[in-house]
């Protein structure tokens, strides 16, 4: 029976070869062993004397999974290719092939065989080989290695320079986050009015009302029914509950006003309730509210 289709994979020095019969993948020995220390240029003579063919390579499928990503590897993988008559080829970084189908430790024939190399015959995975270097003979092989090499630097270049960029933003995140604190809490006087009731308390006992308008830069003192009576356990409850589903600006905010208000009031009790807005909001996790 014909292979239907051979992979040489490369990993820590190593080359494995496999062979594809029907719906699965078999290994093969190279020069009597399974994962042979052997230059990429010796695995594919190795293949291409096990196949036989007088057109060796040509028409046939072939997976390369190469660890040695460099200019001139790849380049002399190609010329190799390229004198074996092969024209069937598909391409991919082992590396990138293992961050993202096999989180073990190092590769065996197994995990070759049965994660990594099943990929190539998923359809459903997007994978997508990479293109080898067209490969030439004499002098301009120097000059093609020295335009991969400087494109390789310029991809580095690019990289380190989006690196930065993001670090850049990342701070203006935090620095944005931090500022809420500071912005207008954008609720209306009579609901800040209210979630301090609650929050607190004891509140309109402990805090006067020229304190209250100057917290919360209120125009209008607010209207008080004598005697004021503290909120209901149950309306506590919901108050909570509505506070932490409040956007995280708001949240900030009021958490700002608050540690405000205890600063310069001691005589301010929380209620256990609403121990979560004196955290951190950004570290919240809704529990039992």
């Amino acid at each position: 029976m014909t292979a239907q289709a051979y992979a040489l994979v490369e990993y820590d020095g190593r080359i494995y070869c496999s062979e594809r019969y029907e719906d699965s993948w078999e290994s093969v020995k190279l020069q009597g062993s399974i994962g042979t220390r052997l230059s990429w240029s010796e695995a594919l003579d190795e293949l291409n004397n096990r196949i036989g063919s007088e057109k060796a390579l040509a028409d046939l499928a072939l997976h390369l999974m190469v660890d040695d990503q460099s200019p001139a590897t790849l380049l002399a993988i190609s010329h190799k290719l390229e004198s074996l008559n092969a024209n069937k080829i598909n391409l991919y970084p082992i590396r990138w092939m293992l961050a993202s189908y096999w989180n073990g430790d190092a590769p065996d024939s197994d995990v070759i065989n049965q994660i990594l190399l099943e990929q190539v015959n998923n359809p459903g995975t997007g994978l997508v080989s990479t293109s080898l270097p067209n490969s030439s003979s004499g002098p301009d092989s120097v000059s093609k290695v020295a335009e991969l090499e400087a494109y390789c630097k310029q991809l580095k270049t690019e990289l380190a320079a989006q690196k930065r960029q993001l670090n850049t933003l990342q701070k203006d995140n935090e620095s944005l986050k931090s500022r809420l604190v500071n912005l207008p809490l954008m609720l209306s006087d009579e609901v800040v009015n209210s979630y301090l009731a609650c929050i607190f308390n004891n509140y309109w006992g402990n805090v006067s009302m020229d304190d209250h308008c100057i917290h919360t830069r209120q125009i209008n003192r607010p209207l008080l029914v004598s005697p004021v009576t503290e909120p209901s356990i149950k309306v506590i409850s919901s108050i909570a509950t509505e506070i932490y589903r409040l956007p995280l600006d708001q949240r900030l905010a009021l958490q700002g006003l608050c540690l405000s208000l205890i600063k310069t009031n001691g005589s301010l009790k929380t209620r256990h309730e609403f121990d979560f807005l004196l955290d951190d909001p950004k570290s919240q996790v809704m529990g039992d509210y």
